[in-house]
């Protein structure tokens, strides 16, 4: 080719002093923007162009993008809810970017439109694999509910594991019953429990839209109580006053304490002087409800039922001891595995609950913890933060239950 033809094909260069990087080929993998691998020679000259871009901060901020692990806030990402966790789409391709979902009402084909992406595929567990993981689910659980089995059958009362069973309403028979959960199909399977549905795959797993409304209207409770009491920091050092509220001069007034089968350690005038002489915080309801007349008074605050979102604070052990109540509540949704984590962080929560108690349980196994001295107190709140470190865990896992639920609904 002739020189001067070569120097009139040319591409010109852009006028600006701006750097303007060759324009990357893209493809659209699975309905979303990815950009694709440069070729050739041309790879480091395209690498380092964009690297200058990112530097110079040129490139165009579109909604939800990741750069350098921290997701754009500066532009509104389509149904971003605080406490929500991020749900990049995951490809083998080393050098897709990640993308959060489109923001609404952006026109299609535009600069940083990003087409809609729907669910992403299940992971599928063989027949063999779910049947091992429910036959693992049962013997976990079977560790409470055979022994509160056998001490119902012979009428035998237990002042701290009954309380799992009798003030929680799910039945042994439920908790010992495993589902997948979100994002799991199985083979081999019938679409038995509620929600979950056969595929044309011939798998069954969960298909949020096919819940009754009722367990989406509690999905929606449960998460925003969930991210409020996340939102605050743990307050500790109640001592588990709650129950010795529970039984404040009942000795006096002729009533008979909750559990008039244990004695008191201290006996009834000991335990209405610590009571009287620690102060009393109780932010939970379900605990303050509890409380004798006579005890109300010393609360520095008197939560309602209707003050739970308000109120509810991570270092309460009402509070972790009833993210079981509220993984059950979602069951069928709820991941055989996490309602057996949540129920056995209730179990331990339940075992501090009472060894703080006023009553004497040495002789069932459960050495108290005497928050009357600084020593016990000391020793209650390193367990109670320590419960509250577990529970912060479940609730995270909690909410992306309430988040599978409600985001595919």
């Amino acid at each position: 080719m002739d020189p001067a033809d070569r120097c009139r094909n040319r591409p010109r260069r852009p006028t600006s002093g701006a750097f303007r990087p060759r324009r990357a080929a893209f493809s659209t993998t699975r309905h979303v923007l990815v950009p694709a691998p440069p070729a050739g020679g041309a790879a480091k000259r395209t690498r380092r162009g964009t690297e200058e871009q990112a530097r110079r901060g040129s490139r165009r901020a579109l909604p939800g993008r990741t750069d350098h692990g921290r997701v754009n806030e500066s532009l509104p990402v389509g149904r971003q809810v605080p406490g929500s966790r991020s749900r990049p789409v995951v490809s083998t391709n080393r050098y897709q970017e990640k993308w959060s979902a489109p923001t609404v009402g952006q026109r299609a084909g535009s600069v940083g439109w990003v087409p809609a992406v729907s669910a992403p595929s299940p992971v599928v567990l063989d027949g063999p694999v779910w049947r091992a993981r429910a036959d693992a689910h049962r013997r976990r659980v079977e560790r409470w509910t055979l022994p509160h089995r056998e001490r119902r059958r012979r009428g035998q009362a237990h002042p701290v594991l009954d309380f799992l069973f009798t003030y929680y309403s799910h039945r042994p028979a439920q908790l010992e019953q495993w589902h997948p959960g979100p994002g799991v199909a199985l083979r081999d399977a019938a679409a038995s429990a509620p929600g979950y549905v056969s595929r044309p795959d011939g798998t069954v797993a969960l298909d949020p839209a096919a819940l009754p409304q009722r367990l989406r209207t509690t999905a929606t409770f449960v998460r925003e109580l969930l991210v409020a009491t996340a939102a605050r920091p743990p307050r500790l050092g109640c001592f588990g006053l709650h129950e010795w509220a529970m039984v404040y001069r009942t000795g006096r007034e002729g009533a008979e304490p909750r559990h008039a089968a244990v004695p008191l350690r201290l006996g009834a005038e000991g335990t209405d002087g610590v009571l009287e002489s620690l102060p009393v915080h109780c932010t939970h309801h379900d605990a303050f409800r509890f409380f004798t007349a006579a005890a109300r008074p010393r609360n520095a605050v008197a939560p309602a039922r209707a003050d739970q979102v308000a109120f509810e604070q991570p270092g309460c052990l009402h509070a972790t001891m009833d993210l079981y109540k509220w993984a059950y509540k979602l069951s069928p949704a709820t991941p055989g595995e996490l309602l057996a984590d949540c129920f056995a962080l209730a179990g331990d929560v339940r075992e501090l609950d009472m060894r703080a108690s006023p009553y004497d349980l040495a002789d069932l196994g459960y050495p108290p913890v005497a928050i009357e001295t600084p020593a016990g107190r000391a020793e209650y709140v390193t367990a109670q933060r320590r419960f509250a470190e577990r529970g912060a865990a479940l609730r995270r896992r909690l909410l992306d239950v309430c988040d599978d639920l409600l985001d595919r609904a």
